[in-house]
């Protein structure tokens, strides 16, 4: 198989978070992977922890002001947090 080459920055698809052409750094070196997120927070809601947060910013062409939920996640010590989905 041969080897594609990628560049620093590529566009990328999420179907899942319905994310269609946003830049993603490349870090073929890294066993993890992280988009930029704003307004992120943790909710309770029915006895669950929610982490909601937004993904495109105003001004991108994509926005839809919709605040992602995921009901999966993981916080780290750091204060990040981390969706496994």
């Amino acid at each position: 198989m041969e080897k594609k080459v990628i560049g620093r920055k590529e566009k990328i698809t999420l179907p899942e978070l319905d994310l269609k052409s946003v830049w993603a750094k490349i870090d073929t070196g890294a066993f993890t992977s992280s988009l930029h997120a704003e307004k992120i927070r943790e909710e309770e809601q029915g006895g669950k922890r929610l982490l909601k947060c937004e993904i495109l910013m105003p001004g991108h062409k994509n926005f839809t002001g919709k605040t992602l939920v995921f009901e999966e996640f993981k916080q780290k010590k750091s204060e990040k947090f981390l969706w496994s989905g």
